[in-house]
């Protein structure tokens, strides 16, 4: 329960204070999801999207790692926050998809031989973090094949096509959330606490 002494001296201070307390709960909140939702999208990208498959993604590019983001809107009515990514894949990753998809025409690498006819392993030149972890790639498979075995690589030229789907999806949005709802919820009372 609040008490407060209120005398004629300050009175127009607490009223003040009263009129403005709304609009600094709403900021300190706005602070708080803010902080909660980057330690989330740190959770995203450190534990959903990289790796193990195939339980979870794993990096292949970084593109879709480095596309998390999260927002934090402040307006009249409360605060809102968002996290997701602008790549159109991520979606279908979330959420799953069944359904008709189009597959368009491409090149598909089949394998590779070197001058003296024997089959070449084929390794793509690989892009590695500080630790040493792989995180993407510098080449497709075909380029790679093209570089150490050339002109011995065969490839299959596949027709454009529409091809069945029923993808249950391996969701990281929602799963870094739930990890995260405990710490976005102390974030936000930590920052209602510093509310004078």
């Amino acid at each position: 329960m609040i008490s407060a002494d209120i005398k004629e001296r300050n009175f127009a201070v607490v009223i003040r204070s009263l009129q403005t307390l709304d609009t600094r709960v709403l900021q300190a909140c706005a602070r708080g999801l803010r902080s909660g939702l980057d330690h989330t999208v740190d959770v995203i990208r450190r534990e959903e999207l990289s790796g193990p498959r195939p339980e979870k993604l794993d990096v292949r590019t970084t593109r879709l790692r480095g596309s998390i983001a999260s927002e934090v809107t402040l307006n009249e009515k409360g605060v809102t926050g968002r996290v997701g990514t602008n790549i159109a894949y991520g979606a279908l990753h979330e959420f799953g998809f069944v359904g008709t998809m189009n597959v368009r025409a491409h090149t598909r690498f089949f394998s590779a031989f070197n001058a003296a006819g024997q089959r070449v392993k084929v390794t793509r030149r690989t892009i590695r973090d500080r630790e040493g972890n792989v995180i993407g790639f510098k080449e497709s498979t075909l380029g790679a094949a093209q570089r150490e075995a050339h002109p011995f690589v065969f490839t299959v030229e596949v027709k454009a096509h529409t091809r069945k789907v029923n993808y249950k999806g391996r969701p990281f949005v929602r799963p870094a959330l739930e990890k995260s709802v405990p710490v976005i919820q102390q974030e936000i009372e930590k920052e209602l606490g510093t509310i004078t």
